[in-house]
């Protein structure tokens, strides 16, 4: 809460739509400034997508938005634990180190 409109940085919603397993941050209402993953769209016409919120005190919410309130986010970003899940033989969970 307090975000300004100003302060969210995100693509433009109609020229590069969110899809399934992009970053997202909320752009209006009331979880205004909330980031997440896309893990689902309604293909039903509904504009509807399921997207699970990035960890806020111990716990990842999901929650199903209209699209326009969804916008992709730019710039880099660091990892979601989502994305620390070891793969194949990978013995431990590493962030990649970022080059100067």
């Amino acid at each position: 809460k307090g975000i300004s409109q100003d302060a969210l940085v995100y693509a433009n919603p109609a020229k590069d739509p969110p899809l399934v397993r992009d970053l997202i941050v909320i752009t209006r209402g009331k979880d205004m400034g909330k980031t997440g993953i896309v893990i689902g769209l309604y293909p039903d016409g509904t504009s509807q997508t399921v997207v699970k919120y990035d960890r806020y005190k111990g716990l990842r919410e999901i929650a199903i938005l209209p699209s326009d309130l969804v916008a992709k986010r730019v710039g880099e970003q660091d990892p979601d634990d989502v994305f620390l899940i070891p793969r194949n033989g990978e013995k431990s969970y590493s962030v990649p180190k970022k080059s100067a």
